[in-house]
């Protein structure tokens, strides 16, 4: 019928007749019929059916679908694109123009417009929809589709992948237009429906002009809202300033808010502090950078000029007519047209006399730089910073460096005392022990250069012989002044070299040495320097000569080797005595004393504190153990006398026994203390050095201690404030206060000044703030830089007074004042290279300069205001003597060119060519050299890139090897530190198109040996440790003596990469290399550096002293305390400081306590070996006869030990936020410690009987101490709230020692409601101060526990939820779900810091857990990244992890995007929060947020959904929270692996996974919305419990739910046979689209519309995810009449390796029972387990565990049946695999009697055992050889079942990658196998397997290849129209049987009968690829699947089954069955009609 007479069909449609078919045109092909699950056999043939007659009418192929069930809105709207509208906006909504422009600007973006719109709506029209269905994911959302005009003005639509265009603030020229909201679509599948006359505005009143108005958030729109806030708010006004000082400018002035406050409370930026540097670095440039608004946000990061943005000046307003312009960052307004402020040129910042580069000069000059220290500035106009050049004056080309240092190395290495004439291997004309050898060829004398012709023309003479010293030994040694080094000299110059000194001397010398380090310098090349460390113990005093002697090894790899002649050196004949200077010209050490300067007479009722005066710091350069101390007194000026040797004085009793004692630390007690009189003390210290060298005048110390008597005396102060600091570090003025100093009702003042002479800091000099409450003045580097030159040092001085009393009784003490001086020292500055710098192999061919580009970086001046930054190059060989360039005709030195000061440009041709085999092999090292400063105050660093010149005709890997840092590199690292390294190939793509797609090879050595997989940090498993790493980047241990450890202890690192690109003959190949300097830890120099005073102590007294003394390294050092809880567990509890002491306290009641301390150096980060000692706390011993004496005892002991240690409101009065600190660990000690046992009490008496009856150790009095909180839940909320105040200071220091305080507060409890609100607080405001400052080395133990502490908050706040529980600002779930979110970004940022590459950094507590993952971008698309989760319900952790399961994908996508492929690393974040309530109570509509869940009949809430899991969140660093993977058109996956709550219930119910989104308000209310991202996910059970396996496509949080899965609707019947002439209704209706014309092959939407689901049943959102198949059956299942032969082929080995023998017999029981329940077989295997020893030597020729010393291992064989199928057989030991593989062989199969129960397998003679199991690969089974013959095949041919899935299977896989594609056939497989495994009378030994057997081609290649075959082929006299769309929807795969090499021809005939006769249609009724159904749909016929046109086709496997495809073709009236052939290699289609089919 016409398209216009179709009609619906009725429900139940009568017994149809067959009137006659109408007359063309013919209808559209009906949809294909719905799979059946099953299919009948072929029926017997039968003859063709005639054509029907015309006016035939048929039945409906499948039933009506009911009419499209109306989707629910997806709210609130969310999309990533750059256009949006204003959510919220419904269909006709507007905005007027203001509102819609103030909008825009209020979201950062800017209101853009498309004119002309309705002229355009249907192209429009055409775009949106098109977008749509290219987007089908995106059907349900409501929201405007973003579009832009082109340049002709046309409509182009964006979407988020569109960043190509740029639109700022765009000039409207009608204000009066219209901003409109528009639902889209409504209904999925149904057509887009857009209102255009809303779209583009109506004719209403104000909006007749129609232009649709939206908002547009891009970087333009970004940086154009930045630059308009900065101009209005901080640059103009700064512009008006008069005279402003840096001060006025970042801190404010009047009618100004300053840059700080601006940029923390209005701008929010996270790097405020590094704009203000930059800042108050344009001081010296009239402050420029401070008033040019586009530079500042350039600086923020919120403009980048590479965006080419145009945008409106604001400095005429939002609504200025001009229009947009050009952006100029050094302008005052951001655009051209602004004032450029500053200079554009250099040379206009020139001086006569000076230059800036070679073209200033006259010729034969160049510009000279290295002498000058002035700049020349000129405006950087991409970044709006002034940029520098070194000003220099013009000189000689003769003077040029490269040409002063040839000239040097002659005058050094070739001395005409040297030069000889006749080479004839005697002394000649040489001195005594030389003789005249052939000179080297580099020898050159009388160098002479002449540039008056213009160039530099030098000359010199070469020379013939040279006289070489035939000793090559050690002369003599001696230790330098200082005592830091022995200076040892050589015979004969040596090679450059730096070493640890291991690698030089034999071991004795190095037992006396230490940990020394080896090296000779260029400048030195005849002395070897040998630096020792505190740990040397060499000593030229000692009456042992051994002691002091100094031999060489005999390695010929000793890098000790001369420099001319390449032979190593020898021992002279005599021994070589380390000797010592003469003793005026040694440097004496020096003596430090520290202390409070005063103490005051203590508080009512207390006792004097300890006065500790320490001289730990006393010391000299060598860092070694001081020789001896002498403690005295100074009896004048002031001084109370004192006389040492006086017995009454209890104070010079104290120093007497400190002299004699050698103590390094005097403590003044009670006793001592009081005992002195009211004044001044002075103590003295000399001390004398190991060399015998004693302190001087000058360096001995003096410390002054005063007695206060007065009323009301000044808190007892000591000063704290580093002697030395970095500028770019800033400091902070600090001092430790005795908390006893203070009293109730008084508190301390302090005020900070600068007292030094023209000082610039703190107001000036003299000058000082008002006094403060805190003790503590922060000193950013914004304070310091552009106004504290390096070099500079200044004295500060505290003022401390007390002040007591209020109103007319307030008294202020008199000042104390304690002074310190600090050295402000400018910071390293670190060399490198831009990466475009040359690297690695490079072609001697090459046309282009290679330019090599320095670049210097000061963090003490940013932009080199204060001081130049000079560059210079040199070129060297590694032999370090051959010249680099070649030697020209007539003498001109080839130099190169340096350009713009930082860039040498060089000819390749010009550098030399070595002949082969030469140890230079080619390789050039290009130094670039940077200086500021000169004399003492030069700082200079140097970077090297290697380069390998290679011929023009070899195919080169031209690449580069950096070292990852984190973005920190300074060129020195420590060794202590994993080491991180990657190479990068340069010419991939030159590469790729010479020798195609190849996989590089990576061979890495360091300091010439290969790195193996044992020396990475995180070795691959599968590996040989001993075997050389393949891989692009690596992670190498850190030093240690373990052979696991490549790297030195100290000195030069150099790491080469070789690279192989392709193999054979077509292949490239190249070499790179770096080096690193690395540097040592601190080292202790005595036998132990920690003193515990006390060691023991009793409850309640849990605080003692921990000291640090006698660590040494050449850097200032820090140091940490804290208590080891395990092996690699360290709790802080003081962070690093410059502190030698520390009060510490127990924190976890009686317990032997393990303190440890770490020296850390200051400079490179290195830490020591942990130094420990034991300390005892012992238990309180209770008094009185009474349970109620002895409870009283107790309680007024800890409870007045905690008022009197923790009493914070006296703490807090002290200014000193260490002492709250302190204060809360007191009372965490106390509050946590157990009550004793009372002996008084009984158990039955919780108050006590009164008569001293004994009752045990744990009476009744003890238990209800226990559970009286009351006393330290108050005094902990008081110390949280106290806490709380001290983070305001924003201090890294405080917020580390307030995380410090709270670790144990909550160990073992969980807070009160008031303690979680302040709790809550604590950790987000911590955390968020240390991830903002920058800091790093923060420890994982300490993120544990605060990651825990707000776990813990989080989860008691959610009873905050009304006002009677007080919870004030935590009223709203979702504020306290954000600021755990918050909590949980900060703890990531601050744990990347310290994540090394290549492994997973973790931080896993009871409540909350992190994993941090930093890889390349290679290793990050293959990581699995795990780590252990708390689980609600459960005791134990759980693992859980997250691995990307389209690797290719993502690392192409990742090479597209702009700013994935610029990371070297990327870091996946991975968090999971146990209570997922924390989120779901603030989610909408939870937990009902499952589209697919069926409630039932009864609809209650019982079967609502239930969330089995905590929240797990995935996130990348360079990626938007909740972005996709990858992006809308690169469909990335991540398999997120989420462990489930014990409670998961799997019995007719499923799991889905679902995404929680937060969408915040901007009054920070708002809501999570639910997202289903998988609706029936994979799950997963092992012994640790069970998990969901989600593929997801987006990063964020997720949570696994258990829902009731909807009942599944019945299958349809299958359509029963018709007789001609039967009568069917119409079928339904279909598009009104006309046919394809016959020759047409172009696809067509799909005629009808989807069916309609079940009712009952909601559509599921559209999703990418296929579902997994549903879960097997157990591995085994019982087989009747199972017979047990012992076949190898049907057998479960293992190998078991014991520590001691075990009963066989018992063994193997055990093994049948649990082997057997494990598999699924409740009573056991069915046959008998074996169990046999096996011999050393078997075991090892099996490749079985590696023997030990002491083990015995047994060969298990489980035969599991002979008639059990070999997919079973193959399953059963891949779960026993994994089982073993987890380390959980033993307790699953070992440790379980025969009955199940546990009970531990022991030896034979009683005691433990362990066991480790190796299980063979279990995939393989014996004889299953695939030999043709005994092969079954089957073609699977499938459809899809969905009439609306019109993309045929091929195109769905061509979807897929590689891996997803394998997934499918392993899910096939696995499907078809269970057919076969149900097979009646057959068994198949060997696992079946499946292969998709098409290629993936292109739907248009496809085509071209049907239309040959198809176009012109005629059936019954009509054209087969419409045939090739469903060619093009069915595809096939092949199905190999394996019979096995036993299998008769009986079995294997019968075997295909049976085959024959399967149901396939059941295995794969549910069948999903990309989220759409495939199925079978057709019965099994004999025939041979191959193709006889198909030559190729080779393969045959034996008698085959094909499956024909069964097309319903009504064309003309004609209905007809084909059988469709389909060459596997995809070459042509051949049709057939299937003449033996019945109708």
């Amino acid at each position: 019928p016409a398209p216009a007479e179709l009609e619906t069909p009725a429900p139940s449609p009568p017994a149809p007749t067959v009137p006659a078919l109408p007359s063309p045109p013919p209808p559209a092909l009906p949809p294909p019929p719905p799979p059946s699950p099953s299919f009948p056999s072929p029926p017997p043939a039968i003859p063709p059916i005639p054509p029907f007659p015309p006016g035939t009418t048929f039945p409906p192929l499948f039933p009506a679908p009911p009419p499209p069930t109306p989707i629910e809105e997806v709210e609130p709207v969310r999309y990533d694109a750059n256009l949006y509208s204003f959510f919220g906006l419904k269909e006709g909504d507007r905005k007027t123009y203001d509102q819609a422009k103030a909008g825009c600007r209020d979201e950062r973006a800017a209101l853009v417009t498309v004119q002309d719109g309705d002229e355009h709506q249907e192209s429009l029209r055409a775009l949106v929809e098109d977008y749509f269905e290219t987007n089908p994911d995106w059907e349900s959302l409501e929201f405007w589709v973003g579009y832009k005009t082109d340049e002709n003005g046309g409509l182009v639509a964006v979407d988020g992948k569109d960043s190509s265009y740029v639109a700022a603030r765009m000039k409207n020229d009608a204000p009066n237009g219209c901003v409109f909201g528009d639902k889209m679509r409504t209904v999925v599948g149904q057509p887009l429906s857009v209102d255009f006359n809303t779209f583009a505005a109506t004719l209403s009143s104000g909006c007749n002009l129609k232009h649709p108005y939206m908002c547009e958030r891009s970087d333009c729109s970004i940086c154009d809202t930045c630059v308009e806030r900065v101009y209005n708010q901080f640059t103009s006004k700064v512009a008006v300033l008069e005279d402003p000082t840096i001060s006025q400018i970042l801190e404010g002035a009047s009618g100004f808010r300053g840059w700080k406050v601006l940029c923390e409370d209005i701008f929010e930026a996270d790097n405020c502090e590094d704009v203000s540097v930059l800042i108050a670095a344009s001081a010296n440039n009239e402050f420029n950078f401070a008033k040019r608004p586009a530079a500042i946000c350039a600086a923020l990061g919120e403009c980048d000029a590479a965006d080419a943005c145009n945008i409106i000046s604001p400095a005429g307003g939002i609504d200025m007519t001009e229009g947009p312009m050009e952006m100029n960052f050094c302008t005052d307004d951001g655009t051209l047209g602004g004032e450029f402020l500053g200079s554009n040129d250099f040379a206009g910042d020139l001086e006569d006399g000076e230059c800036i580069s070679d073209d200033d000069c006259d010729t034969g000059e160049f510009c000279k730089t290295s002498d000058f220290t002035e700049s020349a500035f000129a405006c950087d106009t991409t970044t709006g910073i002034d940029e520098s050049r070194p000003k220099g004056t013009c000189a000689s080309l003769c003077e040029q460096p490269a040409i002063l240092a040839a000239e040097q190395q002659a005058l050094d290495l070739f001395p005409e005392s040297i030069i000889c004439n006749i080479p004839n291997g005697t002394q000649g004309e040489c001195e005594e022990g030389f003789v005249c050898l052939d000179a080297v060829s580099a020898c050159r004398t009388n160098f002479n250069c002449n540039a008056s012709g213009g160039t530099a023309l030098v000359t010199f003479d070469t020379c013939s012989g040279m006289c070489f010293n035939s000793r090559k030994e050690l002369m003599s040694a001696t230790f330098s002044n200082d005592g830091s080094s022995i200076l040892a000299k050589l015979t004969t110059k040596a090679e450059v070299f730096d070493a640890p000194c291991s690698r030089v001397f034999d071991a004795e010398t190095n037992s006396i040495l230490g940990l020394a380090g080896c090296h000779v310098t260029p400048e030195a090349r005849d002395t070897l320097v040998i630096n020792l460390g505190g740990d040397a113990t060499i000593d030229p005093l000692s009456d042992n000569a051994v002691m002091k002697t100094l031999r060489l090894n005999s390695d010929p790899d000793t890098p000790l080797v001369d420099f001319l002649q390449g032979s190593t050196y020898v021992n002279p004949n005599e021994d070589v005595l380390v000797s010592i200077p003469a003793s005026e010209d040694l440097v004496p050490p020096v003596a430090v004393l520290t202390g409070p300067p005063t103490f005051r007479t203590p508080c009512s009722n207390e006792d004097f504190a300890a006065v500790f005066v320490e001289s730990g710091a006393s010391g000299d350069a060598s860092g070694r153990p001081l020789q001896s101390r002498t403690w005295g007194f100074k009896n004048d000026q002031g001084c109370t006398f004192h006389d040492i040797d006086a017995g009454d004085d209890l104070l010079s009793a104290l120093l007497k026994a400190a002299n004699e004692d050698q103590l390094a630390t005097i403590q003044m007690e009670n006793d001592v203390l009081d005992g002195m009189a009211g004044g001044l003390h002075c103590i003295t210290l000399s001390v004398t050095n190991f060399l015998g060298k004693a302190s001087d005048a000058e360096t001995s110390a003096e410390f002054s201690i005063q007695k206060l008597a007065s009323e009301t005396p000044p808190p007892t102060v000591r000063i704290s404030t580093p002697s030395s600091t970095t500028i770019g570090a800033g400091v902070t003025l600090s001092a430790s206060v005795d908390a006893s100093s203070v009293c109730s009702g008084e508190k301390a003042e302090y005020q900070w000044r600068c007292v030094s002479a023209n000082c610039p800091l703190l107001g000036g000099p003299g000058a000082g703030e008002e006094y403060q409450s805190s003790v503590l003045k922060e000193l950013t580097p914004s304070d310091l830089v552009g106004r504290v030159p390096p070099g500079a040092e200044y004295k500060f001085e505290l003022s401390a007074r007390m002040r007591k009393g209020q109103g007319a009784d307030e008294t202020v003490s008199d000042a104390v004042q304690v002074k310190q001086s600090i050295k402000f020292i400018g910071d390293s500055i670190v060399a490198g290279f831009t990466r475009e710098s040359p690297s690695g192999d490079v072609s001697r061919g090459r046309e282009d300069p290679l330019v090599f580009h320095g670049t210097g970086s000061d963090p003490s001046d940013p932009s080199n205001s204060a001081q130049p930054m000079r560059f210079s190059f040199v070129c060297e060989r590694p032999d370090g003597i051959s010249p680099c360039f070649k030697e020209a005709d007539g003498g001109s030195f080839y130099t190169g060119s340096i350009v713009n000061g930082r860039q040498w440009h060089l000819d390749a041709a010009q550098f030399v060519e070595d002949p082969e085999r030469s140890s230079n092999d080619n390789t050039f090292i290009i130094s670039v050299t940077i200086r500021k400063g000169s004399a003492g105050g030069l700082r200079e660093d140097t970077a090297q890139r290697f380069i390998r010149l290679r011929s023009e005709e070899e195919v080169i890997v031209s690449a580069r090897v950096e070292q990852d840092c984190g973005g920190r590199c300074t060129g020195t690292s420590s060794s202590t530190d994993s080491l991180s390294f990657a190479a990068t190939i340069l010419n991939l793509g030159e590469l790729e198109g010479a020798l195609g797609e190849q996989t590089p090879s990576y061979r890495w050595r360091m300091n010439g040996a290969p790195v193996l997989e044992k020396h990475l940090l995180v070795p691959s498993s599968t590996a040989d440790p001993n075997g050389v790493v393949d891989a692009e980047s690596i992670t190498v241990n850190p030093h240690s003596e373990s052979d696991t450890s490549i790297i030195p202890r100290s000195g030069q690192l150099l790491v080469e990469c070789s690279i192989a690109f392709g193999e054979g003959e077509s292949s490239g190949s190249g070499i790179t290399q770096t080096t690193v300097a690395l540097v040592g830890a601190p080292v202790c120099s005595r036998d132990s550096c920690l003193e515990l005073e006390p060691t023991t102590s009793q409850m309640p007294d849990i605080s003692f002293r921990a000291e640090a003394a006698g660590f040494s390294a050449p850097d200032p050092l820090l140091f940490e305390f804290g208590f080891k809880l395990g092996e690699d567990d360290f709790q802080v509890q003081q962070a690093a400081s410059l502190e030698r002491a520390a009060s510490l306290q127990t924190q976890r009641g009686v317990n032997e306590y393990m303190v440890y301390v770490v020296a850390v150096n200051s400079v490179t980060g290195g830490r020591s070996t942990p130094e420990t000692k034991v300390f005892n706390l012992t238990e309180f011993t209770p008094e009185g006869d009474t349970c109620e004496d002895q409870e009283a005892s107790y309680d007024d002991a800890v409870q007045g030990k905690a008022n009197e240690k923790a009493n914070f409101n006296r703490l807090g009065a002290t200014g000193d936020n260490k002492a709250i600190q302190g204060g809360m660990k007191a009372t965490n000690g106390l509050g946590n410690a157990d009550p004793p046992a009372f002996d008084a009490c009984t158990d039955n008496n919780a108050g006590g009987n009164g008569n001293g009856n004994a009752g045990g150790d744990n009476g009744g009095g003890r238990r209800r101490l226990l559970e009286d909180h009351d006393f330290f839940q108050t005094k902990t909320l008081e110390g949280l709230n106290a806490l709380l105040e001290t983070l305001q200071s924003g201090r890294v220091a405080d917020a580390l020692g307030t995380l410090s305080s709270i670790q144990e507060s909550f160990e073992s409890k969980d807070p009160t409601l008031e303690q979680a609100q302040v709790l809550a607080k604590i950790v987000d405001q911590a955390l968020d101060i240390l991830a903002s400052s920058g800091a790093s080395n923060i420890g994982t133990t300490t993120i544990r526990a605060a990651l825990r502490n707000a776990g813990q908050a989080a989860e008691r706040l959610k009873a905050c939820e009304d006002a009677s529980n007080n919870c004030d600002d935590d009223q709203g779930t979702f504020r306290r779900a954000m600021r755990l979110m918050d909590t949980l970004r900060e703890a990531r940022t601050i744990m990347q810091r310290g994540a090394p590459s290549g492994k997973t950094t973790v931080a896993v507590s009871s409540r909350a857990g992190q994993a941090v993952s930093r890889n390349t971008r290679a290793a990050t698309s293959t990581a699995n990244v795990v780590f252990d989760v708390a689980v609600m319900g459960r005791d134990s952790f759980m693992r859980a992890g997250a691995v990307i399961t389209t690797p290719s994908m993502f690392e192409s996508w990742c090479a597209s995007n702009s700013v994935c492929r610029e990371r070297d690393r990327l870091t996946l974040y991975l968090t999971s929060v146990r209570d997922a309530a924390i989120y779901t109570d603030a989610t909408t509509s939870f937990p009902n947020v499952i589209p697919g869940h069926f409630r039932g009949s009864g609809g209650g809430t019982n079967d609502d959904p239930v969330v089995v899991s905590g929240v797990f969140e995935a996130q990348f660093d360079f990626k938007d929270e909740d972005a996709r993977l990858c992006s809308a058109t690169t469909e990335c996956k991540m398999s997120l692996t989420i462990p489930m709550s014990g409670d998961a219930n799997r019995v007719g119910k499923g799991f889905a996974c679902v995404r929680l989104v937060p969408e915040e308000e901007k009054d920070g209310t708002g809501a999570f919305s639910a997202e289903v991202a998988v609706s029936n996910a994979m799950v997963e059970t092992d012994s640790e419990g069970t998990r969901a396996v989600c593929e997801v496509t987006r990063l964020g949080r997720y949570v696994v739910m258990n829902y009731v899965q909807p009942p599944s609707p019945p299958p349809p019947s299958p359509s029963p046979p018709f007789e001609p002439g039967t009568e069917f209704p119409p079928p339904p209706p279909v598009s009104v689209t006309p046919p394809l014309p016959p020759d047409s092959l172009s696809p067509s939407p799909s005629p009808s519309p989807s069916p309609s689901p079940p009712p009952g049943q909601v559509i599921n959102p559209p999703t990418v995810t296929p579902s997994p198949p549903p879960p097997g059956p157990p591995a085994l299942t019982p087989v009747e009449d199972n017979e047990c032969t012992g076949a190898a082929n049907k057998a479960l080995t293992a190998t078991l390796r014991f520590n001691k023998p075990v009963n066989t017999t018992e063994l193997a029981r055990r093994l049948q029972r649990n082997f057997g329940s494990f598999l699924g077989l409740e009573n056991g295997l069915e046959c008998e387990v074996e169990v046999t020893e096996v011999e050393e030597e078997e075991e090892e020729e099996e490749g079985g565990i590696a023997p030990s010393e002491q083990h015995v291992s047994y060969e298990v064989t489980a035969d599991l049946g002979s008639k059990t199928p070999g997919s079973a057989v193959v399953r059963a030991r891949l779960e026993v695999k994994v089982v073993a593989d987890r380390g959980l062989f033993k307790a699953t199969f070992v440790d379980r009697n025969i009955n199940g129960e546990t009970e531990p397998l022991t030896a034979l003679d009683g005691t433990s055992v362990t066991v480790e199991a190796s299980i063979p690969n279990p995939t393989t089974i014996e004889g299953c050889s695939a030999e043709p013959s005994r092969v079954i095949g089957a073609t699977i041919q499938l459809t899809a079942e969905d009439p609306a899935n019109t993309d045929p299977l091929v195109d769905e896989l061509s979807r897929l990658d590689p891996e997803d594609r394998d997934a499918k056939e392993s899910e096939l497989e696995e499907r078809l196998q269970r057919v076969l495994d149900s097979l009646q009378n057959v068994v198949f030994d060997c696992p079946a397997t499946f292969k998709f057997t098409v290629d993936v081609v292109s739907i248009e290649n496809r085509r071209s290849l049907l239309s040959g075959n198809i176009q012109d082929l005629l059936v019954k006299g009509r054209a087969l129209a419409g045939l090739s769309r469903h060619l093009l929807e069915t595809d096939a795969g092949k199905l190999t049987i394996d019979m096995g090499n036993d299998a008769s021809s009986d079995e294997i005939s019968a075997a295909r009968t049976a085959v024959r006769n399967a149901n396939f249609g059941d295995a794969i009724d549910d069948f999903e690829i990309n989220g759409k159904q495939f199925s079978s749909v057709s019965a099994v016929v004999a025939g041979d699947v191959s193709d006889d046109d198909d030559d190729n086709d080779a393969e045959v496997l034996g008698p085959a089954i094909a499956i024909p495809v069964f097309f319903f073709l009504v064309a003309m009236g004609g209905l007809a069955y084909f059988v469709v052939r389909y060459n596997r290699k995809g070459a042509r289609f051949s049709v057939e009609e299937n003449q033996n089919q019945q109708v």
